[in-house]
């Protein structure tokens, strides 16, 4: 038995399932940004090795990265969650940390509490 083998027979089932749903969802995240690199180059007419195409996707077509891209619907998702401007389903999935029993002794969740912990 390999090093490799001997070290994922020690992993619980659960650790070894998170590391393979994060691997998979880096290699979905690379696909989708070469893609999104690949579109930016047909918008802009630009070669595969012509250099500048982070500064064309930012500055010229005002595009996110893929990581970014996904934060910032998220955030934008929450917001109108927030603000009543989605469907019923989604505002309901949308609860406020406050409201949730468990985490009510949470720092930040309640209006007085603003403030952040000095590091």
């Amino acid at each position: 038995m390999d090093g490799l083998s001997a070290e994922r027979s020690r992993q619980p089932d659960g650790k070894r399932k998170v590391k393979a749903t994060v691997n998979k969802a880096i290699l979905i995240e690379n696909k989708l940004q070469r893609v999104l690199n690949a579109a930016a180059r047909v918008n802009t007419g630009t070669r595969k090795f012509d250099r500048g195409l982070t500064h064309i996707l930012h500055n010229e077509l005002h595009w996110l990265d893929i990581p970014q891209r996904v934060v910032f619907k998220l955030c934008t998702t929450v917001y109108k969650c927030l603000h009543g401007l989605v469907l019923q389903y989604l505002e309901e999935l949308c609860v406020s940390v406050a409201d949730v029993p468990s985490r009510r002794r949470l720092r930040l969740c309640f209006p007085w509490s603003s403030e952040l912990p000095s590091l």
